[in-house]
């Protein structure tokens, strides 16, 4: 059950980074590199996910339902240059959660 539980996340992590690749062709806009960093921490993350919580990892699931699901996010991602400064922000609170700060 773990690893299909991080596989689907890993999985939507991968499926976002390809989308938000392929948006960054054709806008400016974009701030792939928070975007990409906070994919890249998140990816870090995934690694420890045995050695969570049942609630650190329903905050990990959380942070990570917040960076794709452009609904959940009141800072748009793909039409702000600052569009991911909410996300950065989410990953710093999942951090205090996880004990890495």
């Amino acid at each position: 059950m773990v690893d299909e539980v991080l596989d689907v996340l890993r999985e939507t992590l991968n499926n976002h980074r390809q989308m938000l690749l392929a948006a960054a062709k054709t806008s400016d806009d974009i701030d792939l590199d928070t975007a990409l960093t906070v994919h890249a921490e998140l990816g870090n993350i995934l690694a420890d996910w045995p050695e969570f919580t049942a609630g650190q990892q329903r905050a990990v699931v959380s942070t990570i339902e917040f960076l794709v699901n452009p609904t959940d996010d009141g800072h748009p991602d793909l039409t702000t240059s600052d569009g991911f400064d909410d996300d950065l922000a989410e990953l710093q609170r999942l951090h205090a959660v996880l004990g890495y700060v």
